[in-house]
């Protein structure tokens, strides 16, 4: 089943790994689809000034967002930041589209995915203050 705007209505009742999965590609369409449509200029539109939020630059931090959580700390691997030298990802290049930026984040989360298919609920991370802790 799908919302109108093709968002993937998760279920409401499942298994506790199947609600994890519907309910973040819920969140992810959502994103996705707030994109659709807009032009350049419209993606780069700060959301409420002073902010300098924009809807690119969120795409841009949630590829960042994917990444630390599931290859930094959750797999413990040592990665660069998706954009280089953006360890945040909300800075936004003049020559990055979104048609880029989508395909940076969805790279992420298929690789989360392949991260997480064979691990069990119970398995943790480590964020990297704590692993700092552990060598002392």
């Amino acid at each position: 089943m799908e919302t109108p705007d093709g968002r993937p209505v998760p279920p409401f009742e499942a298994d506790e790994r199947t609600m994890l999965r519907s309910w973040l590609a819920f969140h992810r369409a959502t994103l996705e689809v707030k994109c659709q449509g807009l032009d350049s200029a419209a993606l780069r539109t700060a959301s409420v000034e002073p902010s300098a939020m924009t809807l690119l630059g969120l795409v841009q931090h949630m590829a960042e967002v994917e990444r630390n959580w599931w290859q930094r700390i959750f797999a413990g691997l040592d990665v660069p930041p998706v954009y280089e030298g953006d360890e945040k990802g909300f800075t936004l290049a003049p020559e990055r589209e979104l048609d880029e930026v989508l395909a940076a984040w969805r790279d992420e989360i298929a690789g989360g995915e392949k991260i997480c298919a064979d691990r069990s609920l119970d398995d943790t991370g480590v964020v990297d203050c704590c692993r700092s802790n552990e060598r002392q």
